[in-house]
């Protein structure tokens, strides 16, 4: 397996009808952060490796390669950074390849069935402790990123797997941190991005830093899993008009 290497992201095609991604897995530089040592720190350390684990498994991953202070791919074109628009324009490119190349995409642009993007993101042990995970998908908005089927049978995936292979474990939904509004895009669309309808389903997940460090196999063990599980169940499946 080999990275291609973009200007502002690195990516590997799979062949599954999903595809995994770590938008804020390269840490700022002194020089990015304007010379305060605390921005550096903004960054989600390990993201990175979890999404090249998972790629492993014949899984698409996408992982940023320039700092969030640079380009945050977890925010609209609106979003000031120097090289917002430029990123946000590639990052939207390797996805629509990605779909064409899975054969996800039919007519008028939309899925020919469920698609699954997951967004990996890290959060401090604070949050919710050293064990823990938050499933966010702006659950009861209107522009909520995932079905409820799909988001149901993501979290009976995560609490029945992930359970099993790290005792302890706190799985959440859509507590604190939903998801930015700029994930709904995909689904929606928004000026200039045309979206890819109610099949598209993103789940963000916020993983806590012990976690990511100490049981970064297990994770991927598990949502390698997760996305094999995923094409199998819902890749055939015709398309539906999501909740």
């Amino acid at each position: 397996m080999q990275f291609e290497q973009g200007r502002f992201l690195k990516y590997v095609y799979g062949d599954l009808c999903c595809h995994v991604d770590a938008v804020h897995a390269t840490k700022p530089t002194l020089v990015e952060a304007g010379g305060d040592p605390k921005r550096t720190k903004k960054w989600d350390i390990y993201t990175g490796d979890i999404v090249s684990g998972i790629a492993a498994s014949g899984c698409t991953g996408v992982i940023a390669t320039v700092s969030r202070l640079s380009a945050d791919l977890n925010r609209g074109p609106e979003h000031e950074a120097p090289s917002q628009k430029g990123a946000l324009r590639e990052y939207r490119e390797v996805i629509r390849r990605n779909l064409e190349q899975s054969r996800s995409l039919g007519q008028n642009n939309e899925l020919v069935g469920p698609y699954l993007h997951v967004a990996v993101h890290g959060i401090g042990n604070h949050r919710w402790g050293e064990k823990a995970i938050e499933v966010g998908t702006r659950r009861g908005y209107r522009d909520q990123t995932c079905s409820e089927d799909v988001l149901c049978w993501i979290l009976e995936s995560l609490e029945s797997e992930l359970r099993d292979a790290v005792p302890g474990v706190k799985i959440y939904s859509n507590e604190r941190f939903i998801g930015d509004k700029s994930l709904a895009h995909h689904r929606y669309g928004c000026p200039g991005y045309r979206g890819y309808g109610r099949n598209y389903n993103a789940v963000q997940l916020e993983i806590s830093y012990t976690l990511r460090k100490e049981y970064r196999e297990e994770l991927v063990a598990v949502l390698s899993e997760l996305v094999q599980e995923f094409h199998k169940s819902f890749g055939k499946e015709t398309p539906t008009d999501g909740g």
